[in-house]
């Protein structure tokens, strides 16, 4: 939906594609703080900011399942794969718009209520961001 402005499904796959490297290729020990840090500087880069503790529980799970592959246990990953492949192609998104004045409103007042409109995001040919 190009929410993340020019290109962003580029960057999407690109930051996707670091993940999995940074997975695969490094000869370091991996720890979760930088693969947080790489999460969060690859939403910045979507222009978008996860405030609400998610990108913690992302890479807590992203290590979990590279642990489990490296056991031998591709358990997790088949639960994600058929999780995509059943994820829903058309989506709702519910854009809240209100008055820019700042100022607290009577819900009495005409032209003053705040109003709801839902947007379209469907799009039954877009490719999925992901690396499964």
């Amino acid at each position: 939906n190009e929410w993340g402005g020019r290109n962003s499904l580029a960057r999407a796959n690109e930051l996707c594609e670091e993940i999995f490297n940074w997975f695969t290729q490094s000869k370091e020990p991996l720890y979760i703080d930088d693969l947080e840090d790489k999460l969060d500087e690859g939403l910045i880069s979507l222009n978008t900011e996860a405030l609400d503790g998610s990108i913690g529980e992302v890479a807590e799970k992203l290590m979990i399942m590279h642990e489990e592959c490296a056991e031998g246990n591709y358990i997790s990953v088949e639960k994600l794969r058929e999780a995509s492949a059943h994820r829903i192609v058309h989506s709702h998104v519910k854009q809240v718009v209100s008055d820019d004045d700042g100022s607290d409103s009577d819900a009495g007042s005409m032209g003053e209520v705040d109003s709801e409109m839902m947007v379209d995001a469907s799009h039954a040919n877009a490719a999925p961001v992901g690396m499964l």
